[in-house]
């Protein structure tokens, strides 16, 4: 899951037109997720898009509270191998990525945390 915003419309059409089209042959799930905006909301465009997720929680919640949403989500709907994180201003080298989760696969390992980590405070 790319977290987002509903205003970075830009920044989604770019990971659209560059790594998310690998993504998608490689079939690879890309999702942006956004927290939820509430009624009476502005619409930016593309978040009724079918690579968009709406949480609920709200926009202004806590990173780390829509990670966790979002990794929920991604269990219930779709039971996948793995789960990614990314931010919409990241260029994620998908490729290389995906190279080295086949190694893991390959060698039988399970309940992997793969990446650069960050420690968030819960509130």
């Amino acid at each position: 899951g790319v977290l987002s915003h509903p205003s970075n419309g830009l920044r989604r059409a770019a990971i659209r037109s560059t790594w998310g089209k690998t993504a998608h042959s490689a079939g690879v799930v890309l999702r942006f997720v956004f927290g939820s905006r509430g009624k009476g909301s502005v619409h930016f465009g593309d978040e009724a898009s079918s690579d968009t997720i709406e949480l609920p929680v709200a926009e202004s919640a806590s990173i780390l509270r829509k990670l966790l949403l979002w990794v929920r989500h991604a269990l219930t709907v779709w039971a996948p191998d793995f789960i990614g994180r990314a931010d919409d201003d990241a260029y994620v080298r998908l490729e290389l990525i995906l190279a080295d989760l086949a190694l893991l696969r390959a060698r039988q390992l399970n309940n992997i945390a793969y990446g650069a980590m960050e420690w968030y405070g819960v509130e």
